[in-house]
């Protein structure tokens, strides 16, 4: 079943002389497989660019690295050059490649809340939606999600399987006998527009205020987020990450796998947290942090090769 056709994608990306000869284009793939019909990417350093050589499959649509133009001259395929091909490839896979959106909430879903739910919705099997929740337009939440207490939800979020949005944080107090008191959690949670949340990920609830995941944050698989963590714009927390309550993070920042951040730290702007760091003091705009405890990326690479150097390794 035809999808597109290679005038069309070249048109989207305002790069229609690029087509000398229409067709259809109906999947996409990778490059060491192609045949007629696909689009498919070449990467920045054009390693399978090769792979394109020995098809005889000319009605193949490629997206490449402008820098590759004149390597790729002598080839059947079509091609589209960008100096950042993988966006725009992305561009194109959602353009024309996803499926589009169609409101539907499951019947096995349980939906109480306080406010009528807006219709332009999708919500699938098994969910648990209740309290004062609010949903933006075209949001989509899949199976087995729980949303519960105070939460907003921007438009176009997209949330995974088996996530828990709006659960109590954990938060005691001991007494003079030293058993631990509740302190009741009796805040929110405030999501902004297109972010997304993994699959069994889990956003509590504040305490008091709330807990912020901002704008176009994009949240991997098994991510906790404590309460009254705020997430600044278009941050990347990518999978297992956790962070503690409190924390605040600036804009632009990258969380990498595994990584743990203490409570009530600031991550600055544009940071980048390497995978598996064990976060325990704040982090300055734009810094690098690695290890366990973390400390500035270039600190830790010195000290590693210190320490092979003291002990005859290198």
């Amino acid at each position: 079943m035809m999808k597109t056709t290679a005038q069309e994608v070249a048109a989207f990306l305002g790069l229609d002389e690029a087509v000398k000869r229409d067709f259809p284009v109906w999947c996409a793939g990778v490059p060491t497989n192609v045949s007629a019909g696909m689009l498919t990417l070449v990467t920045r350093k054009g390693e399978s660019l090769p792979n394109l050589f020995g098809t005889a499959a000319a009605e193949v649509l490629v997206i490449a690295p402008a820098a590759l133009r004149q390597q790729a001259e002598s080839l059947p395929q079509t091609f589209l050059f960008s100096e950042n091909p993988r966006l725009m490839f992305c561009r194109v896979l959602n353009r024309f490649f996803t499926e589009p959106f169609v409101p539907q909430i499951a019947e096995s879903a349980k939906v109480r809340t306080f406010k009528p739910l807006n219709p332009h919705v999708r919500i699938g099997e098994g969910c648990v939606i209740s309290g004062e929740v609010t949903i933006g337009d075209r949001t989509v939440i899949e199976p087995n999600v729980v949303i519960t207490g105070k939460v907003i939800l921007g438009s176009d979020v997209h949330i995974k399987a088996g996530a828990v949005i709006g659960q109590k944080g954990f938060g005691f107090e001991r007494d003079d006998s030293g058993t631990p008191v509740l302190f009741p959690q009796l805040g929110g949670v405030r999501i902004g527009d297109r972010v997304e949340i993994g699959a069994l990920t889990t956003v509590a609830r504040g305490t008091l205020g709330d807990t912020v995941v901002s704008d176009d944050v994009k949240m991997d698989d098994h991510v906790h987020i404590a309460h009254n963590v705020e997430i600044g714009p278009r941050c990347l927390v990518s999978a297992c990450v956790m962070i503690s309550g409190g924390t605040k993070i600036g804009s632009d920042a990258w969380i990498g796998p595994n990584a743990t951040i203490s409570n009530a730290l600031k991550i600055g702007e544009g940071a980048s947290v390497s995978l598996g760091a064990v976060v325990a003091q704040s982090v300055k705009p734009g810094a690098r942090v690695t290890g366990n405890f973390a400390e500035p990326h270039d600190q830790f690479l010195r000290r590693m090769l210190d320490d092979l150097r003291r002990y005859g390794q290198t």
